[in-house]
Protein backbone atom coordinates (compact mmCIF):
# COMPACT_ATOMS: atom_id res chain seq x y z
CA UNK A 1 0.00 0.00 0.00
CA UNK A 2 2.52 2.46 0.80
CA UNK A 3 4.02 1.88 -2.82
CA UNK A 4 0.93 3.20 -4.13
CA UNK A 5 0.69 5.76 -2.33
CA UNK A 6 4.08 6.89 -3.28
CA UNK A 7 3.20 5.91 -7.17
CA UNK A 8 0.02 8.51 -6.45
CA UNK A 9 2.64 11.47 -5.04
CA UNK A 10 4.47 10.98 -8.05
CA UNK A 11 2.12 10.95 -10.73
CA UNK A 12 2.83 14.29 -12.21
CA UNK A 13 -0.33 15.16 -12.93
CA UNK A 14 -1.57 14.66 -10.15
CA UNK A 15 1.52 16.85 -8.81
CA UNK A 16 0.47 19.63 -11.03
CA UNK A 17 -3.23 19.71 -10.13
CA UNK A 18 -2.11 19.29 -6.22
CA UNK A 19 0.65 22.01 -6.92
CA UNK A 20 -2.30 24.58 -8.41
CA UNK A 21 -4.96 23.83 -5.52
CA UNK A 22 -2.22 24.63 -3.44
CA UNK A 23 -0.91 27.84 -4.88
CA UNK A 24 -4.67 28.56 -4.89
CA UNK A 25 -5.36 28.71 -1.72
CA UNK A 26 -2.15 30.14 -0.49
CA UNK A 27 -3.42 33.28 -2.72
CA UNK A 28 -6.67 32.77 -0.94
CA UNK A 29 -5.36 33.14 2.56
CA UNK A 30 -2.98 35.70 1.27
CA UNK A 31 -5.83 37.73 0.33
CA UNK A 32 -7.72 36.90 3.35
CA UNK A 33 -4.82 38.00 5.55
CA UNK A 34 -4.57 41.30 3.85
CA UNK A 35 -8.33 41.74 4.36
CA UNK A 36 -7.90 41.22 7.65
CA UNK A 37 -5.09 43.85 8.16
CA UNK A 38 -6.81 46.43 6.40
CA UNK A 39 -9.69 46.16 8.86
CA UNK A 40 -7.61 46.15 11.51
CA UNK A 41 -5.92 49.38 10.46
CA UNK A 42 -9.47 51.27 10.03
CA UNK A 43 -10.26 50.07 13.57
CA UNK A 44 -7.25 51.75 14.77
CA UNK A 45 -6.80 54.75 11.78
CA UNK A 46 -9.19 57.32 14.48
CA UNK A 47 -6.34 56.72 17.23
CA UNK A 48 -3.50 56.98 14.53
CA UNK A 49 -4.98 60.67 13.48
CA UNK A 50 -6.03 61.63 16.74
CA UNK A 51 -1.76 60.59 17.61
CA UNK A 52 -0.66 62.63 15.07
CA UNK A 53 -2.18 65.92 16.72
CA UNK A 54 -0.83 65.22 19.85
CA UNK A 55 2.38 64.58 18.84
CA UNK A 56 2.35 68.11 16.47
CA UNK A 57 0.60 69.63 19.61
CA UNK A 58 3.35 67.75 22.25
CA UNK A 59 6.49 68.84 19.96
CA UNK A 60 4.98 72.78 19.39
CA UNK A 61 4.44 72.24 23.46
CA UNK A 62 8.05 71.39 23.80
CA UNK A 63 9.40 74.20 21.55
CA UNK A 64 7.71 77.02 23.50
CA UNK A 65 8.53 75.20 27.05
CA UNK A 66 12.24 75.38 26.03
CA UNK A 67 12.15 79.19 25.17
CA UNK A 68 11.03 79.83 28.57
CA UNK A 69 13.75 77.61 29.84
CA UNK A 70 16.25 79.05 27.37
CA UNK A 71 15.40 82.45 28.55
CA UNK A 72 15.97 81.28 32.56
CA UNK A 73 18.91 79.42 31.76
CA UNK A 74 20.64 82.59 30.36
CA UNK A 75 19.73 84.23 33.63
CA UNK A 76 21.12 81.23 36.23
CA UNK A 77 24.58 81.49 33.64
CA UNK A 78 24.88 84.89 34.03
CA UNK A 79 24.71 85.06 37.71
CA UNK A 80 27.22 81.99 38.15
CA UNK A 81 29.44 83.97 35.50
CA UNK A 82 29.16 86.94 37.00
CA UNK A 83 30.22 85.29 40.52
CA UNK A 84 33.36 83.35 39.10
CA UNK A 85 34.65 86.84 37.51
CA UNK A 86 33.98 88.91 41.14
CA UNK A 87 35.97 85.39 42.90
CA UNK A 88 37.96 83.56 40.35
CA UNK A 89 38.68 81.23 42.94
CA UNK A 90 34.92 80.16 42.87
CA UNK A 91 34.50 76.80 41.31
CA UNK A 92 31.37 76.14 39.04
CA UNK A 93 29.71 73.45 42.06
CA UNK A 94 29.90 76.35 44.66
CA UNK A 95 28.74 79.37 42.52
CA UNK A 96 25.69 77.10 41.40
CA UNK A 97 24.84 76.52 45.22
CA UNK A 98 25.43 80.33 45.77
CA UNK A 99 22.89 81.36 43.08
CA UNK A 100 20.39 78.99 44.41
CA UNK A 101 20.99 80.09 47.52
CA UNK A 102 20.04 83.78 45.52
CA UNK A 103 16.97 82.49 44.18
CA UNK A 104 18.69 81.50 40.93
CA UNK A 105 17.18 77.77 39.36
CA UNK A 106 15.40 75.11 41.32
CA UNK A 107 18.21 73.57 42.87
CA UNK A 108 22.19 73.66 43.29
CA UNK A 109 22.52 70.64 41.43
CA UNK A 110 20.52 71.60 38.50
CA UNK A 111 22.50 74.99 37.82
CA UNK A 112 25.65 72.89 38.39
CA UNK A 113 24.07 70.58 35.33
CA UNK A 114 23.25 73.75 33.84
CA UNK A 115 26.90 74.91 34.03
CA UNK A 116 28.15 71.62 33.23
CA UNK A 117 25.83 71.61 29.76
CA UNK A 118 26.42 75.09 28.73
CA UNK A 119 30.59 73.78 29.03
CA UNK A 120 30.09 70.84 26.60
CA UNK A 121 28.53 72.76 23.88
CA UNK A 122 31.24 75.47 24.00
CA UNK A 123 34.04 72.72 24.49
CA UNK A 124 35.70 74.84 27.28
Amino acid sequence: MLGRFWKLLLDEELAAALQEHVATAVVYAFTAGRHFQLALGKETEPDALRGMRVRIGGRNSGLLGGRKAEARSAVILAEMDRMIEENPHLKPTRAAALAHRKGYGTSAEANRKLWNRRKEKSGT
